[in-house]
């Protein structure tokens, strides 16, 4: 069972989620892998708008999913042929005592199912996690962090600000949260990146899925990877990910 695209024909498989769990017609909620790079799986609501994501794909497993297995011979792939232009995610079961499928439900949920022939049916991983209202797309604001074990759980990064503290207390937080201050390369940008000195910089955060959007920059190191990244007024934050790169 293949997820993924054909670019060059245009194609795409994807799962697609029932009405209802009674109901097999045609249901609100997608799974694909985004043509970015690296991909993504995403759970995507009324045909397009994003509800989940994995994380970019680091050659072993989803980078976003906890629950997945990145040992040797895990079962998982991503076999990415730039010359046909097909990208497709599967699951191979080496063992042969064991039986899985993956499904998306009614509800949104995906998951990965998988049973001996003595036993029931359990779940290997699902998404998004059921105790992790975090785990949804954009449940905090551009700029905001989000963590569940807080409350309220969205917070803004460190050097941002509340847009309106009165839509907030509000509950409404589509105004989002607005930079302090300029960066130093925004207003200065007749300036060559060498005299600007150090004035701009970063703030670590770990533990976080990395931003959408993301762009792919080959044969950097990571000293290099932060560099690309400050020389460029545009770019707004810089990972360097084991078995990926910048």
């Amino acid at each position: 069972m293949l997820v993924g695209f054909d670019s060059k024909c245009g194609t795409r498989n994807l799962l697609t989620s029932w009405k209802s769990e009674n109901d097999p017609s045609t249901g609100m909620f997608l799974v694909g892998l985004s043509q970015q790079e690296p991909s993504q799986l995403v759970i995507w609501i009324n045909g397009s708008t994003p509800y989940w994501r994995s994380g970019p794909w680091d050659t072993s497993k989803f980078i976003g999913v906890p629950g997945m297995d990145d040992q040797y011979r895990s079962g998982f792939n991503l076999e990415d042929n730039a010359q046909q232009g097909t990208k497709y995610f599967s699951f191979n079961l080496f063992a042969k005592t064991i039986e899985a499928f993956m499904d998306i439900s009614s509800e949104g949920v995906l998951r990965l199912m998988h049973t001996t022939h003595s036993e029931n049916w359990k779940t290997f991983w699902e998404a998004p996690a059921a105790k992790n209202p975090c785990d949804k797309y954009g449940a905090c604001v551009p700029f905001g962090v989000c963590k569940s074990s807080e409350s309220p759980i969205c917070k803004f990064l460190k050097g941002f600000v509340l847009k309106s503290h009165e839509e907030w207390s509000r509950g409404n937080s589509a105004g989002g949260c607005v930079r302090q201050a300029k960066l130093f390369c925004e207003s200065n940008t007749s300036q060559s990146v060498a005299s600007r000195g150090n004035e701009d910089g970063f703030s670590k955060i770990s533990s976080v899925k990395l931003p959408d959007f993301h762009e792919l920059i080959l044969f950097l190191d990571r000293e290099e990877c932060k560099i690309q990244c400050l020389s460029n007024c545009t770019c707004l934050a810089y990972a360097y990910v084991d078995n990926i790169g910048c």
